[in-house]
């Protein structure tokens, strides 16, 4: 069974860090930002669960 692994692109992580940077700055806090990276790690290791119990290749692409 083949293992997969999310490899995020640069782009990607630049996102994240500035969605993340403007709740900081926007609520004075870190607490917002940190729950929501939480549940977003915990969001792509359920989808990584999931894919890697079925068989097969499976390419995703988010477009805004």
């Amino acid at each position: 069974m083949a293992k997969y692994k999310i490899s995020w692109s640069v782009e990607a992580e630049i996102d994240l860090t500035e969605i993340l940077e403007f709740y900081i700055q926007r609520n004075k806090t870190v607490s917002y930002s940190k729950k929501l990276y939480l549940k977003s790690k915990k969001i792509f290791r359920q989808f990584l669960k999931i894919q890697n119990q079925v068989s097969g290749q499976i390419m995703i692409q988010l477009e805004c």
